[in-house]
């Protein structure tokens, strides 16, 4: 407990990851210990994943599954607190092509009215890779919308 009486924060701070139930999402991790072990831990593992098979996808080398598999290891349990997808994800990245994921694209004051419990939005732009280079198989977007 904090001076103030109120819960303090545990480290880490990783929402849920918007589709897949169980996972963590590297959209959002913070902390307020830089120098935490469970980032060391990650950067050890993703030079480890790049030396076993440097061909390796990114995603799958440095994507959710590996955050999850380090943040929720028995180590961290107490060091990690799991967000609600709901505050950074209030709508997944499989409707990014839906009149709600436009709206918030044209107007953050209208996206904030939509979901006034959101923190953030993540618009799943997939900044980090060419679109081309990145496409998800099309029922993607039917199955989950």
């Amino acid at each position: 407990t904090t001076l103030t009486g109120k819960e303090s924060l545990p480290p880490i701070q990783i929402v849920e990851h918007d589709v897949v139930n169980g996972l963590l999402s590297i959209g959002f991790m913070a902390s307020n210990f830089p120098q935490h072990p469970l980032w060391w831990h990650l950067a050890q593992e993703v030079a480890r994943l790049a030396r076993k098979d440097p061909d390796l996808y990114v995603v799958q080398a440095t994507g959710n599954d590996l955050l999850t598999r380090v943040a929720l290891h028995r180590s961290f349990r107490k060091e990690v607190r799991v967000l609600r997808r709901q505050i950074i994800f209030p709508f997944p990245y499989t409707h990014k092509r839906t009149r709600v994921a436009n709206g918030c694209r044209k107007s953050a004051q209208w996206c904030a009215q939509q979901f006034p419990n959101a923190a953030t939005v993540h618009h799943a732009a997939h900044s980090w890779a060419s679109e081309d280079a990145f496409r998800e198989p099309e029922d993607l977007y039917i199955r989950f919308a």
